[in-house]
Formats: structure tokens, sequence, C-alpha cells
């Protein structure tokens, strides 16, 4: 849109006060045309339009979020008794007992090691159909059972039947000591507990 020249007359106009008033709209009137020309804006008003500034302290740093739980590494399948059906294994030892806690259900593990071997004549007591049990040092381990832990048991060899938290129970406290191995979930609780055939 055009500017209009503007004339001020100096007729009517008494004093320097308005004088200066009737330069002073006259200046606004000169500003306002320029702006409205057809000519490009200014650097700095372009930059102040195009791309507003951020608000300095309005933003959050990020809430730390919670580091997951170490997911359990299951054992090489060389590390224990075969089971078929039973998923990873993440431990193998002698259940010691089973209680109740704070927590939930505690499972007690001597821990164990499953060593392939060389049989040697007259050395059957120690290197078993080519393996062997070894003890682990570091005592006893103590693991939280969840409540729907599956528990795989021998029946007869080869031949297994599935039970609960009840029939893992009533094993434990007819046969303490016996080698067990473990399946623990992300959070490092006892999902699965089986019971492997040894010849």
């Amino acid at each position: 849109m055009g500017c209009r020249p503007f004339a001020l007359s100096n007729r009517g106009i008494v004093g320097l006060s308005s004088r200066l008033g009737a330069m002073v709209v006259a200046v606004i009137m000169f500003a306002g045309c320029s702006s409205d020309s057809g000519g490009s804006a200014s650097p700095e008003s372009t930059s102040l339009t195009s791309s507003p500034s951020p608000v300095v302290g309005t933003s959050r740093p990020p809430s730390p979020s919670p580091s997951p739980a170490p997911v359990p590494t299951p054992l090489p399948t060389s590390a224990y008794p075969p089971l078929a059906g039973f998923g990873e294994v993440h431990d193998i030892g002698k259940v010691v007992g089973i209680s109740d806690g704070p927590d939930g259900t505690v499972l007690s593990l001597d821990r164990s090691k499953y060593v392939l071997c060389t049989p040697q004549s007259g050395d059957a007591e120690t290197c078993l159909d080519g393996y062997r049990i070894d003890d682990v040092e570091g005592g006893t381990l103590d693991y939280v059972v969840t409540p729907t832990v599956r528990v795989v048991l021998s029946v007869r060899p080869e031949e297994y039947e599935t039970g609960d938290l009840a029939d893992l129970r009533e094993f434990v406290a007819a046969r303490p000591s016996s080698l067990m191995i473990l399946r623990l979930d992300a959070g490092g609780r006892v999902m699965a507990v089986g019971q492997p055939w040894l010849p």
C-alpha cells in the first residue's frame, strides 16, 4: 500500500511546543509509510518473526528412567543334565529347603555344576556316563519363587510329570538335597524347577 504525502500547515500552530508536536507526528507518519512500502524488511524484524526464541527456564530435564533388572543369563546346555521341554536353565544345585519369607516363598539351593568327563576304568563313581556333579563354592543361595512356579519331576527314567508350588513343597520335604535345575524370570525369581533324570 502506497503512502500519501502528508503536509502540515503552520497555520493555527502557536508556539514551539506545537511545532515540535507537528514534527513528531510527521516522523511517525514517515516511519509508518516506510514499513508499508513494498521494500524488504530489515534482517532484525525477519529473525524475530520467523523463529520464535525459546523461553528460558520452562523446559525440565528428562526424568531418569529406572534401570531395568538384569536378565539372568542361561547356562549352556553342556552345563546341566538335559531335561526335554524345560526351557532355559539358569542355575543347578541341590535344593536344601523351601520356606516362606516376607517376600514370598524362598527356595534354598546349594549350587552345583555339571562337568563333562571321560570315564576311566575303575572310576565309575566320579565320572558317571561321561559327567560328574561338582559343588560350587559360595554357599547356599536363596531364590524367591513365583506363585505360578512350574515343577517338572521325574517319575521314571525319561518320564516326567508337572506340578505346582504345593508339589514342590512336598517333594523337597520328602527328598531334601535332590539335584534340581532352575529357570528364572527377568527379575531373577524362580519360574520353573526341574528334576533332571540321572542314570
